[in-house]
């Protein structure tokens, strides 16, 4: 049973109506900024880090690409240099024996040159010369003079036919298994042709480079144009098509694309190809999508607790300011409630000096100016109408 007076129920229908009035908006307006403007950070947040991203893709293939070509023009420069020793060029002659009593020792002392010059340069398996025919005249490796015959490899016909500096695809050493690159060169010696040949160690070569730019979410590697891997931290990676049948890898190729977003196995990734100078080869670095936006998740569990945490104190500020001003104009209605209703009511006193205030003294003054009711016998007073 509601024991409150009618002017009760009024004046609090009107109080919550204003509270809401005043509170919703606001913390609709409130809410909506707060999410925008975290909506805003972490979407900056993320485009900021894939462009970084990228960046840093391009400036690994980069390194792997500059730390390689400059290896294989290092090669190439120890070749270019050897086969132009009269001495090693001279075994190309069957009869030639310099400056030694026979072959044996002449050939002895070419391959002991060739092996030292090998070693100062720390990265080949075998450094050697070669007939026309493909047979090794002199070598690093003794064991392979005279035995190892290279006719067989595509670099040679095309070294010895073309005349330039080759640069072969990876191949796997006959006499190790290890792989191999090799770099060679025609020369010509009293009419004889032959080929200086440098087999380099793919592994050595390459892995400083490899190592530094390969980690958990990233793979470098060095690939061909047909998608072979020419070097890789796996040794076993290494003269396998792994990326040949790839549509991505294709696509990069045929466009010469140096940066490629795809899809592979349901894990978005991200790739960054690069050409190695005039070679067939290209450096290849691919990393995880998820890789290079992961710290957005951080920002969006801090946003969230940023937004939450603003909006627990934008609720509190907004109660602390709006919550006196609806609890004081509650209690002007109550008063006019009880004025409308002729009972006896203490005036409102404030402490306030706002808007309410000065509504508060103004009511106060017309219901003081009021002329007081005189009760008439048998019905209810009746006390002055349409205050509110």
């Amino acid at each position: 049973m509601n024991t409150h007076p009618p002017y009760w129920n009024q004046a609090g229908k009107t109080f919550f109506g204003l509270r809401a009035k005043l509170l919703v908006p606001i913390l609709c307006i409130v809410l909506l900024t707060l999410f925008a403007s975290g909506f805003a950070v972490v979407r900056i947040a993320n485009d900021a880090l894939i462009a970084s991203g990228r960046e840093k893709i391009a400036s690994s293939t980069v390194i792997v690409g500059n730390s390689v070509l400059a290896q294989i023009n290092r090669a190439r420069t120890d070749i270019q240099f050897t086969y132009r020793i009269p001495s090693i060029t001279a075994t190309v002659d069957p009869d030639e024996t310099f400056v030694y009593t026979n072959r044996t020792e002449y050939i002895d002392f070419v391959s002991n040159l060739l092996r030292d010059l090998g070693e100062a340069c720390g990265y080949y398996e075998t450094f050697y010369t070669v007939s026309a025919s493909g047979m090794t005249l002199a070598s690093s490796m003794p064991s392979t003079i005279g035995k190892l015959d290279i006719s067989d490899r595509p670099w040679f016909h095309e070294a010895m036919e073309t005349g330039r500096l080759t640069l072969s695809r990876p191949f796997r050493s006959r006499i190790t298994g290890e792989a191999l690159m090799a770099v060679a060169q025609r020369f010509t010696h009293e009419g004889r042709q032959g080929l200086m040949v440098g087999s380099l160690q793919i592994r050595k070569l390459t892995l400083p480079a490899l190592v530094q730019e390969n980690d958990t979410h990233q793979q470098a590697v060095v690939v061909t144009a047909d998608g072979m891997i020419a070097a890789s931290i796996r040794d076993e990676e290494i003269g396998v098509y792994s990326y040949g049948d790839k549509d991505w890898f294709r696509t990069m190729i045929r466009q010469s694309l140096n940066y490629h977003e795809f899809d592979e196995g349901g894990v978005a990734k991200t790739a960054s190809l690069r050409r190695l100078g005039d070679t067939s080869l290209y450096a290849l670095v691919i990393t995880d999508k998820i890789y290079l936006t992961g710290p957005v998740r951080v920002v969006e569990r801090i946003a969230f607790i940023a937004v939450l945490a603003a909006l627990v104190l934008s609720v509190l500020g907004i109660f602390a300011v709006v919550g006196p001003v609806t609890r004081d104009i509650h209690r002007l209605a109550v008063y006019a409630a009880k004025v409308g209703s002729g009972q006896a009511a203490e005036p409102v006193s404030f402490s306030r000096r706002d808007a309410v205030w000065f509504v508060a003294v103004a009511r106060e003054k017309m219901v003081r100016s009021l002329p007081r009711p005189h009760p008439v016998p048998g019905q209810a007073t009746r006390g002055p109408r349409g205050l509110l």
